[in-house]
């Protein structure tokens, strides 16, 4: 086990907010702890590496923090392992990480993955990125379905700004939006039929006169003057909202008749039912920033 590692996990786990007072690792406003965004091993590709060091850390950092929740932080990328469908990867080759095994690990509580088709699929065309943006999404969730039976979340995704043959500010801007509202919808769509895909989290969203200005990368959203942007991810998050709630009110019900764990995945397993809980929850908060223009089921 690396000392470095061990030293930074510590440090970061322990360390007490000047604000509140209460030590990372023990506060509920975080909601889980990823080992390392976007891991690759290009000297290992076929990820028994990276699979190795993730069985390591992560019950490491469970024995500092056993309140939260932990993830690997993959990007979703096939590897060599057992029902790992290689042939999705973007080219066809490996990146050093498996997405079945890794999320087998112990200590990982949810599965991963990003969404960036128009940067890995550099040149290719919009049909193309629309294809693979199914593909890639319908495997993950299946895999999870089948493998995993645990929470997944789209914890990156987005599309680039940049003006294709001499079109506008304004139309780069129309893309980034439709495909926003694609990874909302398959969100939604696997959340409200019980499936695994629950949440997301875009990158990246700004603030608009904050002393933001250095962080813009190409796939800003920046408030207030990404009006479109804002209303999609209102809609979607007063439905996820309604449907936390309906879930919520299925998971009392189930309880309260005693109802303990299922032996099947669908979807209303309670473990799942908390997860999707509290992760809207916290989309509603990141929502909250939106300022009137959200309105977001109570």
């Amino acid at each position: 086990m690396s000392l470095l590692y061990v030293r930074v996990t510590q440090t970061v786990l322990t360390r007490v907010n000047t604000v509140t007072g209460v030590a990372y690792k023990d506060d509920p406003a975080i909601f889980g702890w990823e080992l390392m965004n976007e891991p690759r091993c290009g000297a290992e590709p076929t990820g028994a590496l990276v699979q190795a060091w993730v069985e390591e850390m992560a019950p490491y950092l469970k024995t500092i923090d056993a309140a939260h929740l932990v993830t690997a932080g993959l990007e979703g990328f096939y590897g060599d392992g057992a029902h790992e469908s290689k042939e999705l990867n973007p080219w066809g080759i490996y990146y050093g990480t498996n997405f079945v095994a890794t999320h087998q690990a112990a200590g990982i509580d949810f599965a991963t993955i990003h969404l960036y088709p128009d940067v890995w699929l550099w040149g290719s065309t919009a049909d193309q990125q629309a294809r693979f943006f199914r593909n890639w999404t319908a495997s993950h969730v299946s895999d999870t379905e089948r493998h995993l039976r645990k929470p997944l979340l789209v914890t990156e995704y987005g599309k680039f700004l940049w003006e294709e043959g001499g079109e506008n500010a304004t139309s780069a801007t129309q893309r980034r939006d439709r495909f926003l509202g694609m990874v909302l919808d398959a969100i939604y769509e696997s959340a409200s039929r019980g499936g695994p895909l629950v949440g997301g989290a875009f990158w990246q969203l700004l603030l608009d006169g904050d002393g933001m200005d250095a962080l813009k990368d190409g796939y800003q959203i920046v408030l207030p003057e990404d009006a479109r942007a804002a209303t999609i991810i209102s809609d979607h998050s007063e439905k996820m909202a309604e449907l936390s709630k309906q879930v919520a009110a299925e998971a009392g019900r189930r309880w309260s008749r005693k109802i303990g764990s299922f032996v099947s995945w669908d979807g209303t397993h309670p473990y799942v039912q908390r997860f999707l809980i509290r992760f809207v929850s916290l989309f509603r908060s990141v929502s909250s920033l939106f300022g009137p223009t959200i309105h977001v089921a109570s």
